[in-house]
């Protein structure tokens, strides 16, 4: 009987996060585009980013961004340079993929039983830092992976890039896999913390 107490405590908790996320979801990600702009800027400079921002693409919330190339691009001895006449390079994901990460840790780290109520406390301290690292290779990641591979698809198409095989990963599961690993990392520092 007590993993259907954990397994209804981690539905009631979930349930509890995504309707906080219906009234509140569109200013989270609004105040994560900021964190979304600097990780972008501090991963390559090889993109100026002209635009980002969240935006309405037929039902769906996407954060978006526009860029152009602020510097020259060596590929396979082929030089892309910056040309005004080429216009902005454009990629979007689905904004709930800000969300995910938090939701999701959110319900696994407050519904997993504590053995002292400090616990608590002690995970909080660790989750904010687990979330933004999860979130500084997430979405950040999958935008500037989308522009990049623009370039790769056009000049080195049978080449292997780290980016895109990280980009893979995210979207196969790996978010999931990340937030799990999150999650259990801050469940054992709020124990080991309390003892």
């Amino acid at each position: 009987m007590p993993g259907w107490r954990a397994l209804l405590r981690f539905a009631l908790v979930l349930a509890v996060l995504l309707c906080a996320d219906r009234s509140w979801g569109e200013a989270l990600q609004q105040a994560a585009l900021p964190g979304v702009r600097l990780v972008m800027q501090w991963w390559d400079d090889t993109y100026r980013l002209e635009d980002l921002g969240l935006f309405r693409v037929g039902a769906d919330r996407v954060v978006g961004v526009s860029v152009s190339l602020a510097r020259c691009v060596v590929m396979e001895g082929l030089a892309v340079c910056p040309d005004a006449h080429k216009g902005l390079a454009q990629a979007s994901t689905l904004a709930g993929s800000v969300d995910l990460v938090l939701i999701l840790m959110g319900a696994l780290v407050w519904s997993w039983p504590v053995h002292q109520r400090q616990e608590y406390a002690w995970r909080l301290v660790a989750g904010v830092p687990v979330v933004l690292l999860i979130w500084s290779v997430d979405v950040p990641l999958i935008l500037w992976g989308a522009i990049w591979s623009l370039h790769h698809d056009a000049y080195v198409p049978t080449s292997w890039s780290p980016l895109l095989a990280w980009v893979d990963f995210i979207k196969s599961g790996g978010r999931l896999a990340l937030t799990g690993l999150g999650g259990a990392a801050v469940i054992t520092w709020g124990q080991v913390m309390s003892r």
